[in-house]
């Protein structure tokens, strides 16, 4: 009795002060303004922080927080519900509770509580799962890292930004040598070609077609169309995809650290379903991790519910890819991080869509909060990226970025 009294109470001294931490860092950082400057606070900040920005432009294109990121988050099964400034508020404010109804039931609530206080976007993007020590360190912070771009782009609009618009990604590849597709201007279109057209506004792989040289001179002249050639998967990829798969792109994420260069940290595979365009529609793919520092292929997750059983070949094939090794991925790593270097030095972590193909390796397009998750490979993901993150604020003290 006196053991479980003694539990108890140490129990409920541990709440206290979690909700007391949680209130004031909350007050603190929503009133005076002030930015963050250790990880935990970095995703208290993220979390709090929409409320300012809600129909502040956090985008190049003019979107404001409130129509893009909350939008294109789409394995936030809460986002239906957070559409609202007010709703929002609501669930900042109440958060403590809702952590607890999400911890209800679970094995061990008191745990899940506390990892719902300590990561508020892991919660709100998996309130199904058993949130473990590895998993709230191996999730990459995609909310908080969206939060802070936006925040970025409120205050100072740096022009790296921009290189999230197609068009202006690729100009500036070829104008320091880095490797894309040859790309077309509508007058530049040969004869009888098929060719990959994309919409630069659009992401998640809608707006992306093929078509003819006759269908393309047909398109509306009101968008600046990006014109391209069909890539094609390097043979060794290919040979562990169904025929008809798309292309099937690399995201590379690179993360500049608070001293030093621009390195890999993470890798995923990206695997379309035979019959489709693009490898990355929602529901359509599966995700494979990769070992940053092999280019060594492991086990993939396919959509589906938490828990379910991760895969070692495509669905649509009989090839295990487990084991398998990217080709060319030392040159994949140098070109990642040589664009890094070059396009977006101040940038403390970015995701690059590449295409591994017979000629090497290709950049598609560049994505600033950009993430995934992969169960194989476990480590550390959120402290390189929060503690890069907290390196730029300290480094640039609200300077503007190039």
């Amino acid at each position: 009795m006196t053991a479980t009294r003694s539990l108890w109470a140490t129990r409920a001294g541990r709440t206290l002060r979690e909700l007391s931490d949680y209130y004031r860092r909350t007050i603190d950082l929503a009133v005076t303004g002030r930015r963050p400057t250790t990880s935990e606070e970095f995703l208290t900040w993220s979390f709090i922080a929409p409320l300012r920005l809600w129909n502040q432009e956090c985008r190049h294109e003019g979107h404001t927080f409130a129509d893009y990121y909350l939008g294109h988050l789409e394995a936030m099964p809460l986002q239906s519900v957070l559409r609202t400034r007010p709703a929002y508020a609501t669930t900042v404010a109440l958060w403590p509770i809702l952590a607890a109804v999400a911890a209800a039931g679970r094995n061990d609530p008191w745990q899940q509580w506390h990892a719902g206080m300590r990561r508020p976007d892991a919660r709100l993007r998996f309130p199904d799962r058993e949130l473990t020590d590895t998993e709230l360190t191996s999730i990459r912070p995609d909310l908080s890292l969206a939060v802070f771009y936006a925040d970025e782009w409120a205050r100072y609009a740096p022009a790296y930004h921009r290189l999230d618009d197609k068009n202006v990604f690729v100009a500036a590849c070829k104008r320091i040598g880095l490797p894309t597709p040859r790309t077309y201007t509508r007058d530049e279109v040969p004869a009888d070609a098929t060719l990959v057209i994309k919409d630069p506004r659009e992401d998640q792989g809608r707006g992306v077609r093929v078509l003819t040289s006759e269908q393309i001179a047909a398109l509306p002249t009101d968008v600046a169309w990006q014109i391209q050639d069909r890539l094609i998967n390097h043979p060794d990829l290919q040979r562990l995809l169904p025929a008809g798969a798309p292309l099937s792109t690399l995201r590379v994420v690179t993360v500049r650290p608070p001293t030093g260069e621009p390195a890999v940290a993470m890798t995923s595979w990206r695997m379309g379903m035979a019959g489709e365009l693009v490898d990355n529609r929602p529901g359509r793919r599966i995700i494979a991790a990769v070992d940053p520092e092999t280019g060594r292929i492991g086990h993939a997750e396919a959509p589906g519910p938490a828990g379910a059983p991760l895969l070692t070949r495509h669905p649509q094939s009989e090839y295990d890819f487990t084991g398998e090794f990217l080709p060319d991925w030392q040159r994949i790593r140098e070109v990642c991080e040589s664009a890094h270097r070059e396009l977006t030095p101040n940038a403390p972590t970015v995701g690059w869509d590449i295409a591994v193909t017979p000629d090497g390796p290709l950049l598609i397009e560049l994505n600033l909060a950009a993430g995934f998750s992969c169960k194989e490979f476990d480590d550390d993901r959120l402290t390189p990226a929060t503690e890069a993150v907290l390196a730029r604020w300290t480094e640039s003290s609200g300077a503007t970025a190039a």
